[in-house]
């Protein structure tokens, strides 16, 4: 039983390494499946991305932009993690989450205004540092956009990813694009 329940928390920490702890849960406990498919289901997409990133990474070091990089996200998935949102994925600088899934709550939208809001007031604090290192403070714009899509392991049959399709993530995608 011992030998049992080390493994589990052995398995569970790698897992954590790699998805968010809602998933890890639902996948421990036998909820999730890792095979090919997906369901219809509404979610919330949000997406938070740095603005000037480009010009940013053309002007420093590799290795100060990765530190930065890692700096922002440790405190961007952190207020994420707590509003109960599902990390998808990063692009670059950019961060992609979902609310409603994997387990669906009637709430997820107001969750993801919440952590949008959270993560604005989390970036103030993140930059009062920066600055008292003298450093460049940075700013992100995020859009959130609810609705119907796919939500499911996508990939190939040697690597899948858990993630949701449809235009309701392009407009998310979008709505991030432009915000200021």
């Amino acid at each position: 039983a011992l030998e049992a329940e080390t493994d589990m928390t052995r398995r569970r920490a790698q897992f954590r390494r790699l998805l968010s702890p809602n998933l890890v849960e639902q996948i421990v406990a036998g909820k999730l499946q890792l095979e090919k498919g997906g369901e219809l289901r509404e979610v919330t997409i949000l997406y938070a991305d740095i603005r000037g990133f480009t010009a940013m990474s053309e002007s420093r070091p590799a290795p100060e932009i990765v530190a930065m990089l890692n700096e922002y996200f440790e405190v961007m998935v952190e207020v994420l993690f707590r509003m109960n949102g599902t990390l998808d994925k990063y692009v670059g600088d950019e961060i992609m989450a979902l609310f409603g899934v994997p387990v669906d709550t009637p709430d997820s939208t107001v969750r993801a205004v919440e952590c949008a809001i959270e993560m604005q007031h989390a970036i103030d604090e993140f930059n009062r540092t920066r600055r008292a290192e003298n450093q460049q403070p940075i700013n992100i714009g995020i859009g959130v956009n609810t609705g119907e899509v796919v939500y499911g392991a996508i990939g190939s049959s040697k690597t899948v990813q858990y993630t949701v399709i449809g235009d309701v993530v392009n407009t998310a995608s979008r709505l991030c694009s432009v915000a200021k």
